[in-house]
C-alpha cells in the first residue's frame, strides 16, 4: 500500500507540475501576443498547440497573430478552427471578417463581421471594417450605413469620415459627400497628407459635378500643387481643364490639356471638348 501510495502521490505531482508548466508557457505567449510580439506569439502559441490541440482559444490567438503578421491564410485556418472548437466570440467573427476583407473576399469578409457585430455593435472597428467590405463590394449604401455607425461610435473625423464621403460620392450623392469631405478636411491634422490630399481630390470632384468650377479649381490647384502621386495629379488636372473651359478660360483649359499629355494621360473625348488647337 505505502508502494502503491508512492506512486500515486508521484503521479499527482508530475501532472501538477505539468499544469503549471503549460500555464508559465501560455503567459509567456499571452505576454508575446499583448506587446504586439506576434512572431514570438506564434512561435509559443505553436508549441503549446503540440501539447494541447483541442484548445480553441490557443487557435484563436495563433490566429489573430498570423492576421496581424499578413499571414492571411494561416489565418484563416486557425480562426475558422477556433470557431469550430466554440471560442465564437464577437473577438473571433471579427478577426475572421478582418482576414476575408484582407484576402479581398467581400462577400465572407460581410459574413463573418455580421456575426460580430450582432454579438457586439458597440464595437467601431466591426463597423468600419463592415463599411469597407461593403465598399469593396459596390454596395455604397451599405457602407454608407456602417462608416455612419463608425461617426457616431467615436465622433472621428479624418479617415473614416473620407471614407463616407466617397461612399456618398460614388453613389452620386454629391451635396451629402461635399459635407463630408469638409469635415474631413477642417479636422485632418497635418501630417495626413496622403487622406487630406485625397479629401481634396474627392471634394474638387463633387464641387465639379454640381458645377461649382471656382471652387473646384481652387481644390484642384491644392492637389496638383500637394501631391507626389501622378494619378492624383491627372486627375486633378482634368476636373480643372473641364472647370477652366466652363468659366471661358480656355488657355488654362488648353495648358491643362497639354499637361496631361505630357504625364502620359489621352483621353480623345475630353480634347474634342476642350477644342484646344
Amino acid at each position: 500500500m505505502k508502494i502503491i501510495f508512492f506512486i500515486v502521490i508521484t503521479t499527482l505531482a508530475s501532472a501538477f507540475s505539468s499544469c503549471k508548466s503549460e500555464g508559465k508557457r501560455y503567459t509567456e505567449a499571452k505576454s508575446a501576443y499583448d506587446a504586439g510580439n506576434y512572431n514570438k506569439a506564434v512561435e509559443l502559441f505553436s508549441a503549446i498547440i503540440q501539447s494541447d490541440p483541442s484548445n480553441g482559444k490557443l487557435y484563436f490567438y495563433r490566429g489573430t497573430s498570423y492576421n496581424n503578421l499578413g499571414r492571411y491564410s494561416l489565418a484563416e485556418s486557425d480562426l475558422l478552427k477556433a470557431l469550430e472548437m466554440g471560442i465564437n466570440t464577437a473577438s473571433t467573427y471579427a478577426n475572421l471578417g478582418i482576414t476575408y476583407l484582407n484576402l479581398k473576399d467581400f462577400s465572407n469578409s460581410i459574413k463573418y463581421l455580421k456575426l460580430g457585430y450582432l454579438r457586439d455593435s458597440s464595437d467601431s472597428i466591426i463597423s468600419l471594417d463592415l463599411g469597407e467590405s461593403f465598399f469593396g463590394e459596390k454596395e455604397y449604401k451599405s457602407a454608407i450605413k456602417y462608416f455612419t455607425r463608425v461617426y457616431t461610435l467615436t465622433r472621428t473625423k479624418t479617415n473614416d469620415m473620407y471614407m463616407l464621403a466617397t461612399s456618398y460620392y460614388v453613389g452620386d450623392e454629391y451635396e451629402k459627400a461635399l459635407d463630408c469631405y469638409n469635415i474631413a478636411i477642417d479636422s485632418l491634422p497635418k501630417f495626413s497628407q496622403d487622406i487630406l490630399v485625397l479629401s481634396y481630390l474627392g471634394r474638387a470632384g463633387c464641387n465639379f459635378q454640381i458645377n461649382r468650377y471656382p471652387e473646384a479649381i481652387d481644390d484642384c490647384n491644392f492637389v496638383i500643387d500637394r501631391s507626389p502621386r501622378i494619378g492624383n495629379i491627372n486627375s486633378a488636372l482634368y476636373f480643372r481643364a473641364i472647370s477652366y473651359k466652363e468659366i471661358g478660360k480656355i488657355d488654362s483649359s488648353c495648358e491643362d490639356l497639354k499637361r496631361l499629355n505630357s504625364n502620359g494621360y489621352q483621353n480623345k473625348e475630353l480634347e474634342q471638348f476642350l477644342n484646344c488647337k
